[in-house]
C-alpha cells in the first residue's frame, strides 16, 4: 500500500463493506456474471443477472460484466444516455 506524505492510507470511495482488510477498494471488479457449476465437470450455467444487485452486464461480452458494491454503489458503471 502506498502511503501519503502524512503516512495516511489513500482515500477510498466506498463503505466499510466494500474495502479489503488493508483498506483498499474491492470494486469495481470485471468478470464472469453470476453463475453455477453443474455436472458433468466443466458445466457452467449463467443465472438471471437481473436478480443480482451489484452486477451490471457487459454490453460487449455476453456473460461478462462489472461487479460493484450493492450497499453504497462504489464501482457502479455510469448509466449510458438514452438514444
Amino acid at each position: 500500500m502506498t502511503l501519503s506524505a502524512e503516512n495516511e492510507p489513500p482515500a477510498i470511495d466506498g463503505c466499510e463493506r466494500c474495502v479489503d482488510p488493508d483498506g483498499l477498494a474491492c470494486f469495481p471488479m470485471y468478470g464472469l456474471g453470476p453463475h453455477i457449476h453443474t455436472r458433468p465437470i466443466g458445466g457452467t450455467v449463467l443465472l438471471d443477472q437481473s436478480a443480482f444487485p451489484g452486477f451490471t452486464p457487459s454490453t460487449e461480452e455476453p456473460g461478462m460484466g462489472v461487479y460493484w458494491c450493492p450497499h453504497c454503489g462504489s464501482g457502479k458503471p455510469p448509466t449510458p444516455p438514452m438514444p
